[in-house]
């Protein structure tokens, strides 16, 4: 199929765009990472060459490769793009998008990966408010990302007693482990479908 559309239509057309997208996709069912990321980067170029940076598009793909990094654990690389699709989201979305929520939600993820539970709090926060502006505070994304925020904030008291209790050389007792591991799932965006759309939200 793909030697097809490349034969009618060039390799820089925008349906080419969207079966590397989907192939994309399907090598990220079946746990392909370094694949996916190749047909993700391949679809980029693409868009970029189509639709230009600035595009909704552009953003999703962003974000997918983003998740791809982070499943991979290279978690600067995740970092870098989330902010990349962040920015974009904002620019062509606005502030209250459920675009711009998930992309914070993931940002808050890696921070968390990283050690940096304020910060990755701080994340959080920040998506659990587009939430409730765009999907009201009964959306089951809302009171998962809220669950979330109110699990960070134990963590963080959690390791600012242990911190106390390694100040106390008296104490005998060792301070249990954070009560909370990190369970949250990245929120992809939906790729292309035979069709070179702006993307969406999960």
């Amino acid at each position: 199929v793909l030697s097809a559309w490349i034969a009618t239509l060039g390799d820089e057309h925008a349906e080419v765009s969207a079966i590397y997208s989907n192939m994309a996709n399907v090598k990220s069912r079946m746990g392909q990472l370094e694949e996916e990321m190749e047909y993700y980067q391949k679809a980029l170029l693409i868009k970029k060459k189509t639709v230009g940076e600035f595009h909704s598009s552009v953003a999703d793909t962003y974000n997918n490769m983003a998740c791809v990094h982070d499943e991979r654990g290279e978690l600067i690389g995740a970092m870098d793009l989330y902010h990349k699709a962040l920015e974009l989201w904002k620019q062509i979305l606005g502030e209250d998008h459920s675009n711009v929520a998930d992309t914070y939600y993931n940002i808050s993820i890696v921070l968390e990966k990283q050690g940096m539970l304020t910060e990755a709090a701080n994340a959080c926060a920040k998506a659990l408010e587009v939430y409730r502006h765009v999907h009201g505070p009964d959306h089951v994304e809302t009171m998962d990302a809220e669950r979330e925020w109110l699990r960070l904030q134990d963590n963080i008291e959690g390791e600012n007693q242990r911190d106390y209790d390694a100040s106390d050389s008296s104490s005998s007792g060792s301070s249990s482990g954070s009560s909370g591991q990190n369970v949250k799932e990245e929120r992809r965006g939906d790729e292309e479908q035979g069709t070179s759309s702006s993307g969406g939200s999960q």
